[in-house]
């Protein structure tokens, strides 16, 4: 590991972040700064030249669209006054256009990144962008010593007597081409080190030098007594003395230079780790394809839980995953597929002249996958990996490289996200629901800036007198052209894009205020406020359910925060940690959707909770005859052996009423009683 490799190494990495969204900007400050990185913040891109003047960071993440001056123009700015060309510059843009990408390449960006931000994604493009940068960089660094060396050496020379053709030799120059006890040859015995090609060429200067009294230049290789090659730069020069015509030449060992040479151009078009081409190469080979106007097939493959795997076993085990998939996929180059590693953990393969029919993807496609789910040993486990695997067809459903790329990233995504280990075609409807979800995203951006959200309360009534006593805070969208937008279609949009956690301080205060009210009015009511994931992870959560407090005045014992099961074990030991802050603050925890998830009772006993709440799959049917009643029985048993209240919601029937608040349920929720209602008709049901 190095500093270029990871942070917390003798040399810090400074990662400036020029974005004009304060929420992205915290986001993606609080998202590096765990990962290790330090952050430097510009708003807009000249106050983001300023900052890097000022502070020179290692790498720079760049807003596309700002205020001032837009990330193309200040890429531009940037490459023109940095000396550093390999300093990475990542640009984040949430336009999906393929011009805007060629833009961002064009304005002098390493790489680019499109919004929402994926978290892991964003923090592999960053990792692989410093080992590049690194691998550059002691490049160069061999180079400039070589030179040097070069530059200070003492420079061997030979003299060819034109009229017998014998060369005479320094010693520098006999130690280079492995005879060092002579200081005399003949041409037959120079030849005799040199290849066929290289021989004619270098006769033929040498002739053309004497015909035009004049002087050559040219490498070539020499293949030495004990077998070793080097590459030699001769100068020569011709020349009259006394009376003779004699050639002058220097001989000079370039073959680290020349290796090195060789490595820079090996680093431009193939993967370091793996040795498989890289992007530059593989989009090379599509062009020739889509030049010659023949049908084939881009096959993005992506490894399934690749993250879990660094995060649980380490970097240098997922590189061994890597590594050990590219072995895996090396051979079909054999078969005439280009294979390539694209970025990250995800692989490609170029099927060229592939019929429309699509068989051949399929049948390698399939392949594949049963590839992948052979079994790997990685630090003593024995891991099977699955992989999704995305497939978009020239010229049947994307007809340009740029279409070809994204076409298959959003078929390998959509693999993923419907459970990953299978594969799916790229089609013309696919880029259609992305560009649909890419102008909701941006909707609900400018909903959160335009105030087009509104609360919506379900009350909560005791079981035995039937009063409300609390309420749970529902969120719901009119968007002003396509009336309410389904929570179940926003709601996880917002977790994707990491907007959820600026939704869910509006909803916090929100509520909050709304419960100070009823409470002035005479209504003392418990407000149950749900959160995701994100918002829990905050490492400053605690200090915003203070301001809330603070702010809003409201007490603390009639807010109660929502959380689920699979939130609760995600990050086990954060959650108990942050709970007990919120605990402490005399706030109420509530366990939502209870039994639907891990159901551990090991886990209930370590939470700091108030309240569980059954969840409506143990409610539907519960008094027919089945196991669902017996199950809520046991959840309500148990919950008060460990003095939890019960609420139990999604109430229906006046008989699953009866049957809960029989066997001891604490508060009931449901449209039973009501549906969640806007404050005004809130309002009139107190009333």
């Amino acid at each position: 590991m190095t500093p270029f490799d990871s942070p917390g190494q003798s040399q810090r990495i400074d990662i400036l972040v020029v974005d004009d969204e304060p929420i992205t900007r915290t986001l993606i400050k609080a998202h590096l700064e765990k990962a290790g990185y330090g952050v430097i913040e510009a708003t807009d891109g000249e106050t983001g030249l300023a900052q890097y003047d000022q502070h020179t960071p290692t790498l720079i993440l760049l807003d596309v669209m700002m205020p001032v001056m837009n990330g193309y123009d200040t890429c531009v700015e940037l490459r023109k006054r940095i000396s550093d060309q390999s300093l990475p510059i990542l640009m984040l843009t949430g336009l999906n256009e393929m011009n805007a990408i060629e833009r961002a390449f064009q304005s002098g960006a390493t790489d680019f990144i499109t919004k929402p931000l994926n978290w892991p994604i964003l923090t592999q493009r960053i990792r692989y962008a410093l080992r590049d940068r690194r691998q550059f960089l002691e490049l160069q660094e061999k180079q400039h010593l070589l030179s040097e060396a070069q530059r200070i050496a003492k420079m061997g020379y030979l003299y060819i007597d034109v009229s017998n053709w014998q060369i005479t030799l320094s010693a520098e120059v006999a130690e280079i081409i492995g005879i060092p006890h002579h200081n005399e040859i003949d041409l037959n015995q120079l030849q005799t080190l040199l290849t066929e090609p290289d021989c004619q060429r270098l006769l033929q200067n040498i002739n053309q030098a004497i015909r035009n009294n004049g002087q050559y230049l040219l490498d070539h290789k020499l293949r030495l007594p004990n077998g070793q090659e080097k590459v030699i730069l001769q100068r020569g020069e011709m020349r009259q003395e006394h009376g003779r015509r004699v050639i002058y030449a220097t001989l000079q060992d370039i073959t680290e230079q020349a290796k090195a040479e060789e490595r820079l151009l090996y680093h431009s078009y193939y993967d370091v780790l793996t040795s498989l081409p890289n992007r530059k190469l593989f989009e090379s080979n599509i062009m020739e394809q889509i030049d010659k106007q023949t049908a084939c097939a881009v096959m993005f493959i992506g490894i399934d839980r690749f993250k879990a795997i660094n995060d649980s076993l380490g970097h240098r085990n997922g590189d061994k995953v890597l590594k050990e998939i590219a072995n895996r996929i090396t051979p079909y180059q054999q078969q005439g597929y280009r294979v390539a590693r694209f970025s990250g953990d995800t692989f490609a393969i170029l099927l060229p002249n592939t019929d429309t029919n699509q068989h051949q993807a399929d049948d390698l496609a399939q392949e594949i996958l049963s590839l992948m789910e052979v079994p790997l040993e990685a630090q003593g486990h024995e891991l099977v990996l699955h992989g999704s695997i995305g497939i978009a067809l020239y010229p049947r459903e994307a007809d340009t490289l740029d279409k070809l790329l994204l076409g298959a990233d959003i078929a390998m995504n959509l693999a993923k996200g419907n459970g990953g280990n299978q594969y799916r075609y790229f089609s013309t409807t696919m880029d259609t629901d992305a560009q649909q979800r890419l102008a909701l995203e941006e909707d609900l951006r400018k909903a959160l800036r335009n105030g087009e959200f509104e609360l919506y309360y379900q009350p909560q009534y005791n079981a035995r007198s039937r009063k409300i006593v609390g309420v749970e805070a529902l969120i719901r969208w009119h968007h002003p052209t396509q009336g309410m937008i389904p929570p179940a279609l926003f709601i996880p949009l917002a977790e994707e894009t990491g907007l959820v956690t600026q939704l869910g301080e509006w909803v916090l205060y929100t509520a909050a205020q709304q419960g100070v009210h009823w409470h002035k009015a005479g209504h003392a009511i418990r407000l149950g406020v749900n959160l995701s994931a994100k918002q829990l992870a905050l490492s400053h959560f605690q200090d915003l359910v203070q301001d809330v407090l603070r702010h809003t005045k409201i007490s603390p014992a009639l807010l109660e925060l929502e959380i689920t099961e699979s939130m609760a074990v995600s990050d086990f030991d954060n959650t108990i940690q942050t709970l007990d802050q919120i605990r402490s603050l005399d706030v109420k925890i509530s366990m939502d959707d209870f039994g639907t998830g891990y159901s551990s009772l090991s886990y209930l006993q370590q939470l700091p909770l108030n309240t569980l709440k059954i969840d409506r799959a143990f409610i539907k049917d519960i008094t027919a005859d089945g196991r669902n009643g017996e199950i809520a029985k046991a959840i309500i048993a148990m919950s008060k052996s460990l003095n939890l209240h019960i609420i139990a919601e999604g109430i229906e029937t006046a008989g699953q009423y009866d049957y809960l608040r029989h066997h001891g349920a604490d508060e009931i929720q449901g449209f039973y009683f009501s549906k969640p209602l806007p404050v005004s008709a809130f309002n009139k049901l107190l009333r």
